[in-house]
């Protein structure tokens, strides 16, 4: 792999309604995320960028976004291939509730805020997951892979891809804009 690429899911139902959305709330995508997904794989085609390979989390809105991307770009969606290591974190009992100001400011402040909610995936065990997800990446022999998933999940594989600890500053990954990672 000489080319690693990311984009998280145009936006979802979930982020729309403004509700915590993990791996336990498969929301497809919004009008405006087909949109956003569209938008993503036309840019990505107008500037001559192919994948010789896209994994994509196997969640609704992560697949949908793979699809519209792949469309753009003529690369089948039957050669997408879907893996479970690219899940969006679980949030536990937060998924499917409204955040508050003060949850929210939190957690986009230190996402290990969370960690103390019930069944909620410790960052750290998704830090852990993110870098298996790296090293599978890693032995695939193709030079241009597009990963397709979502924003906790996609922070995780950045710092794993950047060797960078877990408290390392937050930087957000917006919806439906393409990445390079390495």
């Amino acid at each position: 792999m000489k080319n690693l690429y990311f984009i998280r899911h145009g936006l979802s139902e979930a982020n729309k309604a403004g509700i915590w959305s993990g791996s336990l709330l498969n929301t497809p995508l919004a009008p405006e995320g087909h949109e956003q997904a569209k938008h993503a794989g036309a840019n990505a085609h107008a500037n001559g960028l192919s994948f010789d390979i896209i994994v994509s989390s196997p969640m609704d809105r992560a697949h949908q976004t793979a699809k519209h991307v792949s469309s753009a770009i003529n690369y089948p969606h039957e050669n997408i291939i879907l893996h479970d290591s690219f899940i969006e974190r679980s949030f536990g009992e937060l998924e499917g509730i409204s955040g508050s100001a003060e949850l929210s400011a939190s957690y986009g402040q230190d996402e290990s805020s969370i960690d103390i909610y019930q069944d909620v995936e410790r960052l750290a065990d998704l830090q852990w997951r993110a870098q298996e997800a790296l090293n599978y990446l890693h032995t695939l022999p193709h030079d241009n892979v597009l990963v397709v998933a979502h924003g906790a999940f996609g922070r995780a594989l950045r710092r794993a891809v950047n060797k960078e600890p877990l408290n390392t500053p937050i930087v957000p990954i917006p919806n439906a804009e393409i990445i390079k990672l390495i």
